[in-house]
């Protein structure tokens, strides 16, 4: 069986997708978070498992809460010799209609249609290996179980380099599991299950190349403190460098400043020296002058009292 074109319809949140699938090849199918990726399968599996009348929980769980419309599903396949189309919606007009192309043209309906796509895949595909080779998000990883699908025991036992497997249900998988079990041993003690040989040195490096890139990554930060520190460290300076220059230039003025205040004080003192000496010499002047009138008057005197005498 191979899945050409899947189309959902109000499934869930996704109010319509379609993923068309490449006829040979891997279609790898990527996008956001509740696009609808998982849903695709899950869908696929709801077309094949379910009636249009069904009312199971797992149908149920895809009725959109938004509107009240009915979960829809559509799906073109090969499976063997037969292509077709086939469509289903459950609750609101519930419907189930399946196109087949090739080998002849049908068109089936209702019950009938669901029941045929049974037939066709009962006769062209072993879905017990389909379920097998399927890992769906969110769901744990569990072994295949052999016995339900001749088919991938003898896959797994020519894949594992054995014969060609024993087509009885007794010897499907026996070799295969006995390898299995031996290469189990290999990384996993038999009774414990603890890692041993290869695998366990593997973990123990792993360990120590964890430890190493934590150290690396603490190294690191450590770093990256200190790249951040000399980048503050420096625009510190750049402004320390910005204020001595401020300070330098006001220096400069304040000392010009200075030199002129160191003028005009020499100047005063030379000034008060010369008026210091221009006292003095109005003093003395003073005094000659005092003392010439003394003697004016002391000659005036005596020439009054001569006068008098002649």
């Amino acid at each position: 069986m191979r899945i050409l074109r899947i189309r959902l319809r109000n499934y869930r949140g996704v109010s319509e997708r379609e993923v068309t699938f490449a006829e040979n090849g891997v279609t790898v199918v990527e996008g956001g978070n509740e696009i609808g990726k998982t849903s695709l399968l899950e869908a696929f599996d709801l077309l094949l498992e379910f009636l249009d009348s069904s009312q199971h929980e797992r149908v149920r769980a895809v009725r959109p809460t938004h509107a009240d419309v009915g979960p829809e599903v559509e799906a073109e396949m090969v499976a063997g010799e037969y292509r077709f189309t086939y469509r289903k919606r459950w609750y609101k007009k519930p419907e189930t209609v399946l196109t087949i192309v090739s080998p002849k043209h049908e068109s089936v309906t209702g019950r009938e249609a669901h029941q045929r796509v049974e037939e066709i895949l009962a006769k062209t595909t072993d879905l017990n290996l389909w379920k097998a080779l399927r890992i769906q998000q969110n769901q744990p990883l569990e072994q295949a179980a052999l016995k339900d699908s001749a088919t991938l025991g003898r896959a797994l036992e020519l894949a594992a380099g054995g014969a060609a497997a024993d087509p009885s249900a007794e010897g499907q998988g026996v070799g295969l599991l006995q390898r299995a079990r031996a290469e189990y041993e290999k990384y996993f003690t038999a009774k414990t299950g603890k890692p041993t040989g290869e695998y366990a040195q593997a973990r123990r490096e792993l360990e120590e190349a964890e430890a190493g890139l934590r150290r690396c990554a603490e190294e690191l930060e450590r770093i990256q403190r200190d790249i951040e520190e000399h980048a503050r460290l420096e625009e510190e300076l750049a402004r320390i460098a910005a204020e001595r220059e401020e300070h330098e230039s006001r220096l400069g003025e304040l000392e010009a400043r200075w030199r002129d205040l160191e003028a005009l004080r020499q100047q005063v003192q030379t000034l008060e020296e010369k008026a210091r000496s221009a006292r003095l010499e109005a003093d003395a002047a003073k005094k000659a002058a005092e003392e010439r009138e003394a003697l004016a008057a002391d000659v005036d005197r005596q020439e009054a009292e001569l006068a008098g005498l002649r």
